[in-house]
């Protein structure tokens, strides 16, 4: 199985206490039932490019009908079923919500 070539851009989720946002996803096909429905394997990407988890949509129904060849639409399809929203910005982490520490700082709310 491989996956789509690009990342698609959407904007930032956070993922995790860790800090790290969903900030794109590729995709692949897990399964496909010809004028029935599509499996889509999601790979959901972070902030710095690297994988964070996988989740599975499936084009079904009226979708399938939808989608035609308009990948614009898959695009949309994937990224809303997934609550996430389209962006043509790499990575646009929003500044207020990344943390800012000076080096050798305690990170606040941590034992010492």
């Amino acid at each position: 199985m491989s996956y789509s070539e690009a990342i698609t851009n959407v904007v930032p989720v956070v993922f995790s206490s860790e800090i790290k946002y969903t900030c794109g996803f590729r995709y692949a096909v897990a399964e496909f039932d010809v004028n029935k429905r599509i499996l889509f394997r999601v790979l959901l990407i972070d902030q710095h490019g690297q994988p964070l988890e996988v989740k599975m949509v499936e084009l079904s129904g009226t979708n399938y009908t939808s989608w035609g060849n308009d990948d614009s639409y898959l695009l949309n399809f994937i990224a809303s079923s997934l609550g996430f929203t389209l962006s043509n910005s790499l990575f646009n982490i929003p500044t207020a919500f990344q943390p800012q520490f000076q080096a050798g700082a305690a990170i606040p709310d941590q034992p010492q």
